[in-house]
C-alpha cells in the first residue's frame, strides 16, 4: 500500500489560518509530507470559520495571500456549512473517490458523527487528537472510526479506556505550546517527526484492514469493490 498514490481527505477547522488554532501546524505538516509521498490529499474547512476570521481581523488580506505563498503546495476547499442529509450527501460524493479520511477532533461533532459512518474497506477513517484541547471529545461517536490518533499519552489512555472506542494509537511527541504565528526550528522538526509517525501508523492500520477483509488495491489506490458509499455496515 505505501507505494500506491492514495487520496487523502483531511477535514480541519483551519489549514489556513493558526490564529487560535495550533492544530494548523500540524496540518500543514501533514500535507507537505504527503506531498512529498506524491499521494494527492485536499484540505477542507467551513467557508469564514472562526480561525480565518481571526485572521483576517488581525491582518486583513495580507494574512491569507501569506498562506497562498507559503504553503502553494497545500490543496485546500473552503465549503459551505452542511448538516443532516445535505451533510451526508456531500460526503457520499466527497468520498467517493477517496482512500483515507482524517477529521480534527476541534471539527464539528456533527461531521465527526457522520464521517465516522463512512469507514469501508475501501475507506478508512481517522480521528486526530493532537492532545492540546483541555479533554477528549465524547468518544460515543468514534467506535466507527478505523483509529483515533492521540498526540498525548494520557488522551491515548484516555480513548483506550472509552468502551465506544475501538483502536487507539499515540503519536509524536508533540510540542506542548507552539509559537505564533510560526513554529520555531524544533518545533517543526518535532512536528515533521509526530506526522511522519502519524502517517506510517495510518498506512499500516489501513493495510491491516484491508488484509482483514479481503480486499485487494489496485490503480489509483482504489479497490475492487464496486459497491457505492452508503452508512456503516457493522464488521
Amino acid at each position: 500500500m505505501s507505494g500506491d498514490r492514495l487520496r487523502w481527505a483531511i477535514f480541519t477547522v483551519s489549514v489556513v489560518s493558526s490564529v487560535d488554532n495550533p492544530s494548523a501546524h500540524l496540518w500543514r505538516a501533514f500535507g507537505r509530507r504527503l506531498q512529498q509521498r506524491a499521494n494527492l490529499a485536499t484540505f477542507f474547512e467551513t467557508r469564514g470559520n472562526r480561525a480565518v476570521q481571526a485572521l483576517l481581523r488581525r491582518e486583513r488580506a495580507g494574512g491569507l495571500n501569506a498562506f497562498r505563498e507559503r504553503f502553494s503546495d497545500i490543496h485546500y476547499q473552503t465549503v459551505e456549512p452542511r448538516t443532516g442529509f445535505a451533510l451526508a450527501e456531500w460526503l457520499n460524493r466527497m468520498l467517493s473517490t477517496v482512500d483515507i479520511a482524517l477529521v480534527d477532533r476541534d471539527a464539528s461533532p456533527e461531521l465527526i458523527a457522520a464521517l465516522s459512518e463512512f469507514s469501508r474497506p475501501f475507506l478508512q477513517t481517522f480521528l486526530i487528537d493532537p492532545g492540546w484541547g483541555a479533554e477528549p471529545i465524547d468518544p460515543t461517536p468514534l467506535a466507527n472510526f478505523t483509529g483515533v490518533l492521540a498526540g498525548d499519552d494520557k488522551l491515548v489512555v484516555r480513548y483506550a479506556e472509552a468502551a465506544d472506542v475501538g483502536r487507539v494509537y499515540g503519536f509524536g511527541p508533540l510540542p506542548a505550546d507552539l509559537a505564533d504565528p510560526e513554529p520555531t526550528a524544533d518545533q517543526s522538526a518535532a512536528l515533521d517527526d509526530a506526522v511522519e509517525q502519524a502517517i506510517a501508523t495510518i498506512l499500516s492500520a489501513s493495510e491491516k484492514i484491508r488484509r482483514a477483509r479481503g480486499t485487494q488495491i489496485v490503480a489509483n489506490g482504489r479497490t475492487d469493490h464496486s459497491e457505492p458509499l452508503l452508512p456503516h455496515e457493522p464488521n
